[in-house]
């Protein structure tokens, strides 16, 4: 039986649609939560959008406050989004300003600042946050993770030490080249 054999009009079928059909309140199950692994909740439900009944599903945590979700017009995650710049965001643009101003330094045949490279360490041992940004925005090589302080300061000497043989490979070929 489809719509045109039936003797609905529009707004009975709306009706009977969004009364029989959509599921806003959904089902609930307890799954293990991706962050902390303790008990968090999944919700699978339906919603109106635009004339269309599109399927959602979310994953709440309570105890780590972790919420993933496909809904383009969650409150939890328009709540996270309207929180301003994330902490340690800007920081680890400083972050790896520092880290660039250190390697232009020893790129150039001179020494690491000490200050620069204090401030560089300091901030970082601070706010362990900018750390996690500078991996998501500045790490490029996927094969390398910057996700704590000693892994930061790794990483950086790492840098250091590459731009001081790239350094002294480019004397050593330039002076080569001019015998």
């Amino acid at each position: 039986m489809t719509f045109s054999d039936t003797h609905l009009g529009h707004d009975e079928y709306n009706a009977f649609v969004l009364e029989n059909v959509v599921d806003t309140d959904g089902s609930r199950c307890k799954v293990e939560c991706p962050k902390c692994g303790k008990t968090a909740i999944q919700r699978d439900y339906d919603r109106v959008d635009g004339g269309c009944v599109n399927a959602y599903e979310s994953v709440t945590c309570q105890h780590c406050d972790y919420h993933d979700c496909d809904d383009d017009y969650c409150s939890i995650c328009e709540a996270k989004c309207d929180s301003g710049t994330p902490v340690g965001y800007d920081e680890s643009a400083m972050l790896s300003y520092f880290l660039d101003n250190c390697l232009e330094s020893v790129a150039a045949g001179h020494l690491v600042d000490p200050v620069v490279w204090s401030k560089l360490k300091a901030l970082a041992f601070n706010l362990p946050e900018a750390i996690g940004w500078f991996d998501t925005c500045f790490v490029c090589d996927r094969r390398v993770t910057v996700n704590t302080y000693k892994e930061f300061v790794n990483y950086a000497q790492r840098k250091l030490l590459d731009a001081r043989f790239t350094m002294r490979l480019d004397k050593k070929i330039t002076l080569a080249k001019t015998l």
